[in-house]
């Protein structure tokens, strides 16, 4: 959308949402800032923020539900629903989401799903007085390794 005698202009626009080296990340700034104008003032604020920072309002819309429509898999799946339902939970939840080396590590796992293999531990049983039963697992016994080629 940056039109070819504004290209200075736009890329000082878009400044504040870089500054990890990373497109992924300042993509995912600029949209919360999108989204945080237009929760702020309406759908006339979100457009107002993407004409002042050479974005397409169409393109945030359609990434917006596409967000939508993945967190509701993920919810219905038994992942939290929202950050602060996260949060909420136990442990750091995903507070630390805004940390460039996890957000780089999941952008990795994405694009390059054949990098890592987890291995599930074997099933163990246990003998009982009525018979074996499948002992549970402890936490944190899942192994990973690296793919080979």
């Amino acid at each position: 959308l940056t039109p070819f005698e504004q290209r200075q202009a736009a890329d000082a626009a878009r400044k504040p949402f870089t500054g990890e080296h990373s497109d992924h990340l300042a993509y995912l700034r600029a949209y919360e800032g999108w989204r945080g104008a237009r929760r702020a003032g309406g759908g006339g604020a979100g457009r107002r923020f993407c004409d002042e920072h050479f974005l397409s309002h169409v393109a945030l819309e359609e990434l917006h539900a596409l967000r939508e429509q993945l967190s509701g898999v993920l919810a219905d799946l038994g992942f939290a629903s929202s950050t602060r339902e996260a949060m909420e939970g136990e442990g750091e939840g995903i507070a630390s989401v805004h940390h460039a080396s996890l957000v780089r590590a999941i952008v990795c796992a994405g694009l390059y799903p054949n990098v890592l293999r987890a291995r599930m531990p074997d099933t163990r049983f246990v003998d009982t007085v009525g018979g074996a039963v499948e002992a549970e697992d402890e936490r944190g016994i899942v192994k990973f390794y690296l793919a080979e080629r």
